[in-house]
């Protein structure tokens, strides 16, 4: 699997959308951050007391994760150049053999 950049934004994007929608669905609180830090009196009104970004930042994590080896895989597709391949003394390669 070779990563494409060009397509990391919007896979970012897309995973966020998804995993809010899902926390949406389940009735967790997606606001702004300040109430997160917040130790309101009233922070017992959400389910769970946790919040929906938990569920954004944590799948966007595990994409990073998941992408993480494509990135540091080395590209076997790349060729060096002839002059890149001759022995420093200068001499040609052996001519091909015959078939």
């Amino acid at each position: 699997m070779q990563a494409k950049s060009e397509r990391l934004p919007g896979l970012f994007i897309l995973v966020a959308s998804i995993s809010g929608g899902i926390a949406n669905f389940l009735n967790l609180p997606i606001e702004g951050i300040a109430p997160m830090f917040s130790f309101a009196a009233d922070s017992d009104v959400a389910y769970a007391n946790i919040s929906g970004w938990y569920a954004i930042i944590t799948s966007c994590f595990l994409l990073c994760l998941l992408l993480a080896p494509a990135y540091r895989s080395r590209n076997s597709a790349v060729a060096l150049p002839a002059n890149a391949i001759e022995p420093a003394g200068g001499a040609a390669p052996p001519p091909p053999r015959p078939s």
